[in-house]
């Protein structure tokens, strides 16, 4: 959430910014926090995730319903027979296209106590062998499908390349005690990590 407040702080509106996270990130907190400024959140979420369906209100009464009726677990959508799943081709890992079944929606994410966080979900599964499905989300309503998908798909390049950094390379794990030397090594060393990568690349062409 300061990571959030702290990126909104340095690029002003109506700049966009969207927050790619994996499972991890995927809270009630970050996506409120994401939501009052303007930031878009895409994430993975559980299959049997609380979902509902938005208010509609009841005029008879003066305090207003924050959700409408539960909502079926996307675990129990998939096991529907009746769900129409559509098809469309993606770019996946590795840069190469993959066609995948997908069903989407919006709905209200809400656990107790919770401000209710409005979201577009995308239920994801391989296209040819009907596999395992993934949930992702969206706190951007107007998402497409497509767009969720690879953008959620474009953070593993990122998530490898620091990985791969800090196991071979010792970013991270510096023992610098100036702020100045951090700022000069660090950079340093994802500089490396490219010119290795580009040798390697030359290396299996010959």
């Amino acid at each position: 959430c300061q990571v959030a407040m702290l990126l909104r702080r340095w690029i002003k509106h109506p700049k966009k910014i969207t927050i790619v996270a994996d499972s991890a990130f995927a809270t009630y907190a970050l996506a409120n926090t994401c939501i009052d400024l303007g930031i878009t959140l895409v994430s993975r979420m559980r299959l049997d995730a609380r979902t509902f369906d938005f208010s509609e209100g009841n005029p008879k009464k003066s305090r207003k319903k924050l959700v409408g009726n539960r909502l079926p677990t996307f675990k129990m959508m998939i096991e529907d027979l009746s769900l129409v799943w559509d098809t469309l081709e993606t770019l996946w890992y590795g840069g190469r296209k993959k066609k995948l079944d997908i069903a989407t929606g919006t709905c209200l994410w809400y656990g107790y106590g919770i401000r209710p966080v409005p979201i577009r979900w995308t239920l994801t599964r391989d296209f040819n062998t009907k596999g395992e499905a993934t949930v992702l989300f969206s706190t951007d309503l107007n998402a497409l499908p497509i767009t969720i998908i690879e953008s959620f798909v474009n953070r593993w390049q990122i998530e490898v390349t620091f990985e791969e950094a800090r196991r071979h390379l010792g970013m991270e794990t510096q023992r610098q005690w100036s702020d100045k030397a951090i700022d000069r090594i660090t950079p340093c060393v994802l500089a490396s990590y490219s010119i290795i990568n580009l040798i390697a690349l030359e290396m299996t062409k010959s």
